[in-house]
């Protein structure tokens, strides 16, 4: 294999040693140490990736053990196909054959994390490392078995030591952060913060769609206050969740596709946990909500990557890479994302760490991903809108708007929406669940997502590459203690920027340094009570909501500007109309101003 140094040949006097290198045993035991082998390198090749260019890996912690598992399993499945075969028919070029595949699995694990190279280029190498890694099985398999058998049991070791540290860390500081916190306010609130990933507020019934998609939020509702106009800072998850938890806007936080929220942040985890709280996350958007987005500093308790078989199996980069080329998902028929948390698994976890938190105020955020792409509503939901549908469900990462039918796109909404049905069903089994142990008696709930969808609305699919309102206005809703009024709806935009300083006021905590204003007045019933400006960014491109209109500016540096309460689906853009002129000149400059303003205070605080 390509990892085997250069040997002489073997003579003839070890030609009885070949034939005993070429036995079963021995096809298993390279196997195992191509695993292990492959294992060290990809985890070699991930660390680099994060320690030296400070990419994001997209795997948790637990990758350390995972990853040798699920190269176990693969490397063990083909050995033990060569190992059938060798006991049905011995042969001699068995050993070399098996030896080849290794050499692949092996360079096709490298080559999977690295993105750009052509096609042509992987295929090129692996036929490349198996020739040569078949030559050396056929000349030397005694010295090859030999370094196999030097070498697997260290390498063992090795992965287990590298997993008892990284592990063994990680509960180290769980528990000092546990015995630090300080006595909490007598009767301070408990904070739900439940973030809907992906939900956009035109799909609601509570927003006015005319299907039930929403009918657990809507009572929930009766017991509080819903914002009509409440915008997403940006038009995907890490900003809008850095936003959200720090009162900064998307600009200055930074936190993009490749840099995580800076640990220099503060955030409202941190803030709750320096105020006595009990603070727990649990992400199931392991891509931009993991501990490596910055999101979790100041939780006591985060949970991203957990342990199950799909996601072990994706901790491989053999599997991952597979399972990421669509034509292969196609052949097998199989659409769902490994490892993917659903609701039910998200709440069972919430509900046991409650169980052991009840001495003081806790602060407990849930994002959820189950109306997320790929879109695969669970049963009886994907039935609600129409026939269960038959077929390959579009993978919208991966298809252009350009490739899908007419009636695609309307069938890939509705699976969308069955989707949101079904996470609004069961965040309604969770507030029965909570009111049933008396959990929500001094709990403030808040539901809301990061980001909204697109469905062609503007000629895009998804979200993260425009910033109209079918990807910036989310559902926002409070609800809980008296000091939220009930049956309240606000007509008046607002940010989610104010989401942290809101939930400080509400807890009774100070607030140094945090930015945004509390919507805490407006809950008690004053609507006259100062907001943010309903500012979103993506990159350069910028938009603003004001009582009327709203401005953005698209991809390619163009200005709109819509009458969206008259126009809500931002059909006729007015921004090239000389009567308008003047409000998309006002609401650039308004724009302009959120960005120079935060700069320049940047700057200041740097002196």
């Amino acid at each position: 294999m390509a990892w085997v140094p250069a040997l002489k040949p073997e003579g003839s006097s070890a030609i009885g040693g070949k034939t005993a290198a070429r036995g079963t045993s021995n096809i298993l035991a390279l196997a195992a140490c191509g695993a292990l082998v492959t294992a060290i390198a990809e985890l070699a090749l991930q660390a680099g990736l994060k320690v030296v260019l400070g990419k994001y890996t997209h795997l948790g912690l637990h990758v350390v053990w995972m990853t040798p598992v699920a190269n176990l399993f693969v490397f063990g499945a083909i050995g033990l196909l060569f190992a059938a075969v060798n006991r049905l028919r011995r042969s001699p070029a068995l050993f070399p054959a098996a030896a080849g595949v290794f050499a692949v699995l092996f360079v096709l694990s490298i080559l999977f994390n690295a993105r750009g190279i052509h096609w042509a280029a992987v295929a090129a190498l692996a036929v490349g490392a198996a020739v040569q890694a078949s030559r050396l099985a056929t000349l030397h398999p005694v010295a090859i078995m030999t370094l196999v058998r030097r070498i697997t049991v260290p390498l063992a070791v090795l992965l287990l030591a590298l997993t008892a540290a990284t592990l063994g860390r990680r509960w180290l500081l769980d528990g000092r952060s546990v015995a630090a916190l300080e006595s909490p306010q007598p009767g301070a609130p408990n904070i739900l913060l439940l973030i809907l990933d992906t939900v956009r507020a035109r799909s609601l019934g509570l927003y006015g769609r005319g299907q039930p998609t929403s009918p657990r939020l809507e009572r929930l509702t009766s017991q509080g206050v819903v914002f009509d106009l409440a915008l997403s800072p940006s038009p995907w998850t890490l900003p809008s969740h850095a936003t959200m938890f720090t009162g900064r806007w998307p600009h200055e936080n930074r936190a993009d596709w490749g840099t995580p929220l800076s640990s220099g942040a503060s955030t409202l985890a941190e803030m709750l946990s320096g105020a006595g709280y009990a603070t727990a996350g649990f992400a199931a958007n392991v891509a931009y909500c993991s501990r490596e987005s910055g999101l979790a500093q100041g939780f006591v308790h985060y949970e991203d990557f957990v342990i199950s078989p799909g996601r072990i199996l994706d901790s491989s980069s053999l599997v991952r890479g597979a399972l990421r080329n669509r034509q292969f998902r196609k052949t097998i028929g199989f659409f769902e994302l490994p490892g993917r948390k659903r609701a039910p698994g998200m709440h069972r976890r919430l509900l046991r760490w409650l169980g052991g938190h009840e001495d003081r105020p806790w602060f407990a955020f849930v994002n959820y991903y189950d109306a997320h792409a790929p879109y695969l509503p669970q049963a009886p939901f994907d039935e609600l809108l129409g026939p269960r549908r038959s077929g390959e469900p579009a993978l919208i990462e991966e298809v252009k708007i350009g490739s899908m039918t007419p009636l695609s796109v309307p069938a890939e909404r509705e699976a969308y929406e069955e989707s949101v049905a079904y996470l609004d069903h069961h965040v309604g089994v969770l507030l029965d669940s909570l009111e049933q142990r008396g959990a929500l008696r001094n709990t403030v709930v808040i539901v809301t997502s990061d980001h909204g969808e697109e469905f062609s609305e503007h000629g895009q699919m998804g979200h993260g590459s425009t910033l109209f309102l079918e990807v910036l206005h989310v559902p926002l809703i409070f609800a809980g203690t008296n000091r939220i009024s009930s049956g309240l709806r606000v007509s008046q935009p607002v940010s989610l920027r104010d989401l942290a300083a809101t939930v400080m006021e509400l807890t009774g905590s100070s607030q140094p340094g945090l930015s945004g204003h509390s919507l805490a007045g407006i809950l008690a019933g004053d609507t006259s009570a100062k907001v943010s400006r309903a500012f979103s960014s993506l990159g350069e491109m910028r938009s603003l909501l004001d009582d009327e209109f709203h401005y953005l500016t698209d991809p390619t540096g163009s200005e709109h500007l819509y009458a969206f309460r008259r126009d809500p689906q931002e059909q006729r853009n007015l921004a090239q109309s000389p009567e308008f002129r003047s409000h998309v000149a006002r609401l650039r400059i308004s724009a302009d101003s959120i960005v120079s303003e935060t700069e320049r205070k940047t700057e200041q605080s740097i002196r």
